[in-house]
């Protein structure tokens, strides 16, 4: 069948010819015009109208090229396709008939999709084309398209220069043009690849060809190229130094079925080496490198001519220096001869003396090595550089054992550098250390730099806090080299007057049996560490603390409240903890817990501190009605004894209305522990109210006393006779009252009579406990018996010996700890509005017409006006008040009194324990009558733990410009925070009545 179609496509070309005639064929490759301007146009349309193809149907495209709007005959176009079909004829190149019509006929590859042809015409200047978009429905073979074509391949050699330079207007001959033909090259050559596509069918170039070659040993450059207009693309072999035979294969991924492969021999050619490390001078001197210095080594390969290499050849550079770990020297490993050249950059980093420079070229399976010599002078130093960032500095180190796992000795690295900032190895540096209080040490007072120049010395704890800083010094190898046997140097002359002074016994190891030198100052180079701080890292008692973020929380009413709660730590010297000490948080209710950690509860220090969370939840305390602790509750102790009327509230009722006591509920806790107690019948245990206990392992606190006649002292240290007995510590309790006295009783004892119960609880602190620290069972008030808490003696690491040996303390830690209150207060206010007695007077009233609460009143035309509506309050000095008139009397009478024209009003605020109102409630005092002094009144409760009512002032005037309102209110709002995003929380207002003539 091929064979068929090529016969057809031989007989249509006579055919062609015999009608267009000889002239007609020239006619034709040019184009078929007349060069004259004109407006040229293609068109380009499928057979039928058709714009998709298949594997088994092929599309026909149909070019029609005009000149002016008339057919153009006997004119090439140029068709270009995508990989979405192949083209018949695959040159893409095909004449117009008379019709001005060329057709080309698209196959399917194996790529599905959109494709797109484009026919090009050109005739000098003018180009014109056009595109046609179409379908592929792939299932094609893409073996058609490459099966058209074939490659020859040749190696040449010794090409003239230029013999290519004019490939794009005339098809090269490589050997016409000079080159030789070979199979053999030599190493120190670079040949070149010749590589020309053609036509299977036609002989033809094919142009703008993807060719690609690869070889088995040395290496082509570019590996990639496009073939000319002839199909002709060359390519450079660098066969390399390594010797022997390999293959040359090309082929395209444009025709991946079209390959071509050769075999070549490379010949090893004799290289003639040296080396130069640049550091001879014109007189043919070697130099010294300078430390820290460069210098470029130059390796120039000739071969046995006398030629340079013109083929790339790897060059090996090594040396002792760059390859020490670290390297004290850097130097470019491999590089490529460039024109029989290649050099390599040397610079020292801390090498010294002679550094032997390797050379090594493969050349076949004979290596060459050569080598080149380079001394590097010696450093100057300049600087001891203090190193914080290395392993094992610790600034902050804690007297033994280290609480928390902090560390008890630190290790301080130094590194000693010259003028270049590089560092010197193998040189002399001596320690000291400044120690003010004593007892800390160095584990060495000398050593030698590393490679890297670095020294180190590790500072071991003593037995007093206190600040340390460690000086390093540069002792030179000529300062000490010569010195008389016995003799030593050093830095620090206060050692050397140490050792130098005969009069005194000294037993310090630095200290020769001859004599100590010092360099002079001006010729020292030395650091000194940032300060370290030893100190004991243990918390004690007065610098523990504790404290919420919230205070009065909105819990009363509320599960699920938060409050935070952060510990705070320090030790004997107000110094941060350590971190990692873990403390505990226990509360009388709710709940502690750890919102942010992966642990139900961890309070560990970070920067010391440690936080915890509180969350309401359960029993809220002494919130059972048995307590009778709220402000309109009866006392347990007066209930069944009394009426059940406003009148025997624990608060005095406003208006019989429920109000907060002005002095605060009288409280159990505050009963007398001996003699009678007036209020007994009164007091109550207050309900919403949260001890919280925190307590962590630490010890005691002291003071340092000075040294007397009997006792030496020394500061950091507990001494005998410095036992203060307020600092003697208890064990730890949960104070639940608030008295700060351990108050258990044994609550097993009747439910109705017993010591825990409302009417016999002594003071409301029944329920306190305790952290029994040697488990004996009970709690240790006076652990030695003296009548007085705690054990007589200080409890600490930081006991002296002296004091040990006299029972004065012991090095034992125990619970240092800290109570405070949580309030769990509730969003509803209780007011009370109250005048002062004493503010009679400056009302206009008489001095003691307040005295008896009774309302004050004027005769206004015959009609009895109320000016204050009073009662009595719950406290002496105070009445009630609920109305206030500022109006004045309507007759003009000089005998009547204009009465109140001002009232300065006390408003009370707690809620129903007597509590303070939940933090961060709003609060607002207006007037819609009368006029304010100071205007309204605004404030926001902040953090408290009281338990006394708030208390305001407003103080009322009269209008100076009438309202045209004779009734009114004085109001106090609260506006309590929501305790979500989507509340926006509750808001209550209390008024007064204010009255005036409008």
């Amino acid at each position: 069948m091929p064979l068929m179609r090529y016969f057809s496509i031989l007989m249509l070309a006579f055919l062609l010819i015999a009608c267009g005639g000889g002239g007609s064929i020239q006619k034709d490759t040019d184009n078929g015009d007349d060069g004259s301007d004109g407006t040229y146009a293609i068109t380009l349309a499928g057979e039928g109208g058709a714009n998709s193809l298949s594997s088994d149907v092929p599309l026909k495209v149909i070019a029609t090229l005009t000149k002016n709007g008339s057919a153009l005959a006997n004119s090439r176009v140029v068709f270009a396709s995508d990989d979405f079909a192949t083209m018949t004829p695959s040159s893409g190149s095909v004449l117009t008939d008379e019709a001005g019509k060329a057709t080309i006929t698209l196959k399917a590859t194996n790529v599905v999709g959109a494709g797109r042809l484009t026919a090009t015409y050109t005739n000098g200047s003018n180009t014109v084309s056009q595109t046609f978009d179409f379908t592929s429905q792939g299932g094609g073979d893409d073996g058609d398209a490459t099966a058209s074509a074939k490659l020859e391949v040749m190696l040449l050699s010794k090409c003239p220069a230029g013999w290519d330079d004019n490939r794009d207007q005339a098809m090269i001959d490589p050997i016409a043009a000079g080159c030789s033909h070979v199979n053999r090259v030599s190493s120190n050559e670079t040949a070149e690849i010749f590589i020309k596509m053609t036509s299977s069918q036609t002989g033809d170039g094919i142009a703008n060809v993807l060719i690609g070659a690869e070889t088995t040993i040395g290496t082509i450059s570019p590996d990639t190229a496009l073939t000319d207009t002839f199909g002709i693309a060359i390519l450079n072999l660098k066969p390399g130094n390594q010797g022997g035979a390999g293959t040359i294969t090309v082929n395209s991924p444009n025709y991946v079925d079209v390959t071509k492969s050769i075999n070549f021999s490379v010949g090893v050619a004799q290289l003639n080496v040296t080396v130069d490390n640049g550091l001879v001078d014109s007189s043919g001197v070697q130099q010294k490198l300078s430390a820290g210095g460069s210098t470029v080594i130059t390796v120039t390969l000739k071969d046995q001519n006398g030629a340079l290499i013109n083929s790339a050849v790897a060059v090996a550079f090594s040396s002792a220096c760059a390859s020490a770990i670290p390297a004290l020297a850097e130097l470019d490993e491999t590089v490529n001869t460039s024109n029989g050249i290649a050099r390599s950059t040397y610079r020292a980093k801390g090498c010294q003396g002679e550094d032997r420079i390797s050379v090594t070229i493969q050349n076949g399976s004979s290596p060459i090595n050569q080598e080149t010599i380079i001394e590097v002078d010696s450093a100057l130093a300049q600087a001891v550089q203090f190193l914080p960032e290395e392993d094992g500095f610790n600034q902050f180190i804690a007297l033994p054992p280290g609480e928390g796992g902090l560390p008890t000795q630190s290790v301080v690295s130094f590194k000693l550098v010259d003028e270049d900032n590089l560092a010197i190895p193998r040189a002399r540096v001596d320690f000291s250390l400044s120690d003010e209080q004593g007892l800390a040490s160095l584990t060495q007072i000398t050593g030698n730099t590393n490679a890297d120049g670095i020294v180190r010395t590790t500072v071991k704890s003593g037995i007093v806090p206190g600040p340390l800083v460690v000086s390093a010094c540069y002792i030179p190898e000529e300062s000490y080299v010569n010195l008389p046997e016995g003799d030593a140097i050093t830095c620090w002359t206060d050692i050397a007057k140490a050792c130098n002074d005969a009069d005194v016994s000294n037993d310090d190891a630095r200290c020769p049996t001859g004599v100590m030198h010092t360099i002079p100052l001006s010729e020292q180079i030395f650091s000194v560490s940032s300060q370290l701080i030893l100190s004991s890292g243990v918390t004690d008692q007065d610098t523990f603390d504790a404290a919420p973020d919230i205070i009065n929380s909105n819990s009363y009413s509320y599960s699920g409240v938060t409050t935070n709660i952060t510990l705070f730590f320090g030790d004997q010297f107000n110094h941060f903890n350590a971190d990692g000490v873990a403390a505990t948080v226990i509360a009388e209710a709710g709940v502690i817990g750890s919102l942010e950690s992966p642990d139900t509860y961890d309070c560990r220090t970070s920067k010391a501190t440690c936080s915890v969370v509180w969350r309401s939840q359960g029993e809220r305390p002494f919130s059972d009605p048995k307590w009778g602790n709220r402000i309109n509750d009866i006392a347990p102790r007066k209930k069944g004894t009394v009426a059940n009327i406003p009148d025997n509230w624990n608060c005095d009722p406003y208006f019989n209305r429920p109000a907060p006591c002005i002095n605060g509920l009288k409280r159990q806790k505050d009963a007398p522990k001996i003699g009678d107690d007036p209020d007994a019948e009164e007091r109550v245990v207050m309900g919403g109210r949260v001890g919280v206990l925190a307590f962590v392992k630490g010890q005691e606190s002291f003071r340092d006393e000075e040294s007397d006649a009997e006792n030496q002292r020394r500061n950091g240290l507990f001494d005998v006779g410095e036992y203060r007995q307020e600092f003697d510590l208890t064990e730890a309790i949960l104070d639940t009252n608030e008295n700060g006295r351990f108050d258990k009783e044994d609550c097993d004892a009747s439910p109705t009579t017993g010591p825990c119960t409302p009417v016999n609880t002594k003071n409301g602190g029944h329920d306190d406990w305790w952290i029994d620290a040697n488990n004996n069972g009970i709690f240790d008030y006076d652990a030695n018996g003296d009548g007085v808490p705690g054990d007589g003696k200080y409890n600490g690491l930081l006991c002296s010996e002296a004091a040990l040996a006299q029972n004065q303390c012991n090095r034992e830690l125990v619970n240092v700890f800290r109570n405070f209150e949580l309030i769990m207060s509730d969003d509803t206010a209780y007011v009370r509005f109250a005048v002062r007695k004493s503010d009679a007077q400056s009302m206009g009233l008489t001095a003691n017409q307040l005295d008896q609460c009774q309302d004050v009143t004027r005769v206004d035309n015959g009609n009895t006006v109320v000016i204050l509506d009073l009662e009595e309050s719950d406290d002496a000095q105070y009445c009630d008040v609920q109305t206030i008139n500022l109006s004045a009397p309507e007759i003009d009478d000089d005998t009547i009194d204009d009465q109140i024209s001002n009232v300065r009003v006390s408003i009370f605020v707690t809620d129903i324990n007597g509590n303070p109102l939940p933090a961060k409630t709003e609060v607002e005092i207006a007037t819609t009558n009368g006029e304010l002094a100071s205007g309204t009144q605004t404030d926001v409760l902040g953090n408290t733990g009281t338990d006394k009512p708030l208390v305001y002032s407003a103080f009322l005037t009269r209008e100076t410009e009438p309202n045209n309102k004779t009734l009114g209110e004085l109001t106090i709002k609260f506006t309590f925070k929501g305790l979500g995003d989507d509340d926006d929380g509750l808001v209550q207002s209390v008024p007064l009545t204010v009255i005036d003539a409008g």
